[in-house]
């Protein structure tokens, strides 16, 4: 579904040169559930933002579903997120103004596609949060935050979701919920990229990468 063949990402940050991968090769196939784990710094964030291809890489190439798209321009690349993949960031980045429902449905407005009320219901009730539809941010939870970030990610039917530290802000109890979540996805054939600092539930993905100072390195063991 999703190959990098000798992925690098340099940037410049004031004087200095920040190398933030250096060769990275990962095969993604469809239906799989990958964590990617390293310590701070080791490019897990850069390396999920290509892959979503919210970024660019410096050098290498990249395919999804065996087209290159390393040079396509902005406006086929918005397409491509679009209609393919669904991004759930840490932080939540939910409208304050907009109730529930209408955060779920912004990327349909976003994309000028019909709202269709049921299939936005339904995926409110997929996470759980009939009762809040018509809430504001500033009146759920972390973990009710989160939530309807999945919900929105789903909205367009993509083909795989990138987490960036889904469960990071969250207590053990919402964490847990929102990687059943993604693991019920999962297990309904999307594809998932989770990057976490949870051992725990990193473990408990169908594979996992691990990064250090921007490269691939062998998964300790036990």
């Amino acid at each position: 579904m999703i190959e990098l063949k000798k992925i690098t990402k340099t940037y410049t940050r004031g004087a200095e040169t920040v190398h933030a991968l250096g060769g990275v090769d990962l095969s993604i196939n469809g239906g799989e559930f990958i964590s990617i784990v390293g310590p701070s710094g080791s490019g897990k964030t850069t390396l999920l933002h290509i892959l979503g291809c919210l970024d660019r890489p410096t050098a290498g190439t990249m395919t999804i579903d065996g087209e290159a798209v390393d040079d396509l321009p902005e406006a086929a690349l918005v397409r491509l997120r679009r209609e393919k993949i669904g991004f759930i960031f840490q932080q939540f980045h939910l409208i304050p103004g907009l109730s529930v429902y209408d955060n779920i449905a912004l990327p349909l407005r976003f994309s000028r596609r019909s709202l269709d009320r049921e299939k936005i219901l339904s995926l409110i009730e997929k996470v759980g949060l009939e009762r809040r539809a018509d809430h504001h941010p500033n009146q759920l939870s972390g973990g009710e935050m989160q939530r309807v970030a999945v919900a929105r990610a789903m909205v367009n039917d993509p083909e795989v979701i990138f987490a960036d530290e889904p469960t990071g802000n969250l207590d053990t109890e919402n964490s847990e919920k929102i990687f059943s979540l993604l693991a019920s996805l999962n297990a309904g054939g999307l594809s998932v990229v989770m990057v976490t600092h949870n051992p725990d539930l990193a473990a408990r993905a169908d594979r996992g990468v691990s990064l250090k100072d921007g490269r691939i390195v062998p998964q300790a063991s036990g």
